[in-house]
């Protein structure tokens, strides 16, 4: 009887101590799994975060942090582009492209100019649509990026400015508003450099 005792206490105090080991494991893997939790966590945030910035609309880098190539910032590069026409001959552009940014022109004329290139990006290169986007996009377009590869601008032009941008005469880009494909707005901020303001200057092109 005596033996029989001692074997079911040892039985007992065996299953104890696998109890025991058990319950030490099941605290680990709870363990691990709480720190792999937070560490899913933390992730998500991160790539939360990156998604947020990736939204956001791009702009144009200032001169400091883009080097010295404007147009290749934004993937184009007319000195090294393969081009139907030479962009610094002046008899391979129309006259408005040679005359625009020079001093003696009123900005009412200049505006036109800038019209008269947009007229005839779309009816060569564009077919027969004003190009839509922003200010570098646009001036991107003129300066040969576009399916015809014909440039209607000097990427040379002083009135292109270190981010790329089509410029009035006070340093401001351009506003381009395409109301249709066929109508399209060319807006200075004039003397003050504050859009939509008294002294703006702006033309229409249909």
């Amino acid at each position: 009887m005596k033996w029989i005792l001692a074997l079911a206490a040892g039985g007992l105090i065996c299953i104890s101590c696998l109890l025991l080991i058990q319950r030490d494991e099941l605290g680990d893997e709870a363990k691990n799994q709480g720190a792999l939790s937070s560490r899913v966590a933390a992730s998500s945030v991160s790539q939360s975060g990156i998604q947020r910035v990736s939204t956001r609309t791009p702009r144009a880098l200032k001169s400091t942090e883009k080097g010295s190539s404007a147009s290749a910032l934004f993937g184009f590069d007319q000195s090294t582009a393969i081009l139907r026409n030479d962009p610094n001959d002046p008899e391979q552009l129309l006259p408005e492209a040679s005359e625009l940014g020079s001093v003696e022109l009123a900005p009412e004329i200049e505006i036109d100019h800038v019209l008269a290139l947009l007229g005839s990006f779309r009816s060569v290169a564009n077919a027969g649509c004003f190009p839509t986007g922003f200010n570098y996009e646009i001036t991107n377009a003129l300066l040969g990026k576009n399916k015809k590869k014909i440039a209607f601008i000097s990427e040379k032009n002083v009135r292109i400015n270190e981010e790329g941008e089509l410029t009035d005469k006070w340093g401001s880009p351009y506003f381009f508003h395409a109301e249709s494909s066929t109508k399209m707005e060319v807006r200075s901020a004039g003397e003050d450099r504050k859009m939509f303001t008294d002294d703006d200057v702006s033309s229409y092109r249909m």
